[in-house]
C-alpha cells in the first residue's frame, strides 16, 4: 500500500496537474483502479465467450440462454467501466490535462508516473485486442450454428434443403454465357 502512494507521489512531482500534487496522485490512482476494474472485467469477458462456445459446441440450449443472461449483466459492467474511463478524461480536463485517450492522459501525465501504470495500459491494450479476436470468433461459430439450426429445421418442417448459391449441378441462369465448370 505504501509503496503504490509513493509512486502516486512520484508521478505528482513530476507534472503537478492543476497545480495539485494531489490531484495528480487522485488521478493515477482513479486510472489504476480502472486498469484493475477493467482486468477482472476482461477475465469474466474471456470466460463468458469460453462458456458461449462451449455451449455452441454442445448444442446446450439451456446453457445457451444461460450464457445470454450472463451477457446481459457483463454488458451492463461494461457500459459502466465505460462511464468510469470517461469520467477520468473529464476530471483530467478539469485540472487541464485534456486528452481524448487513457494512453494520451498516461502520456500527458510524464515519464515520472509509475513503470506499473504504462505496463497495465499495455497489457490492458493487449487484452481487449484478444478479446476482441475471441468475440469475433465466436460471432461466426453463432452464425454458423444459426444457420445449421434454421436448415435442420427447414428439413424438418419442410423436408427441403436449402441448395448452395455455388453449385456447380444446380441449373442456373447465366445470362446467355457458359459457365466454365473445368476450373
Amino acid at each position: 500500500m505504501t509503496a503504490d502512494f509513493n509512486d502516486r507521489l512520484a508521478c505528482a512531482h513530476v507534472v503537478e496537474v492543476g497545480g495539485s500534487m494531489e490531484a495528480t496522485a487522485e488521478l493515477v490512482g482513479a486510472l489504476h483502479e480502472y486498469l484493475e476494474r477493467l482486468d477482472g472485467l476482461a477475465q469474466r469477458w474471456k470466460a463468458w465467450l469460453d462458456g458461449k462456445r462451449q455451449a455452441i459446441v454442445a448444442t446446450d440450449i439451456q446453457r445457451l440462454v444461460e450464457v445470454q443472461q450472463e451477457g446481459g449483466a457483463l454488458l451492463g459492467d461494461i457500459d459502466g467501466l465505460a462511464r468510469q474511463r470517461q469520467q477520468i478524461l473529464q476530471r483530467a480536463a478539469d485540472l487541464g490535462v485534456a486528452a481524448g485517450n487513457l494512453r494520451t492522459l498516461v502520456r500527458k501525465l510524464g515519464r515520472g508516473c509509475p513503470a506499473e501504470l504504462r505496463k497495465d495500459m499495455q497489457r490492458a491494450e493487449l487484452t481487449i485486442q484478444h478479446l476482441r479476436r475471441l468475440h469475433a470468433a465466436t460471432w461466426i461459430l453463432t452464425n454458423q450454428l444459426h444457420q445449421h439450426a434454421a436448415g435442420t429445421l427447414r428439413l424438418i418442417t419442410a423436408g427441403a434443403v436449402e441448395t448452395p448459391v455455388y453449385n456447380q449441378r444446380a441449373d442456373c441462369e447465366t445470362g446467355g454465357g457458359v459457365l466454365d465448370t473445368d476450373a
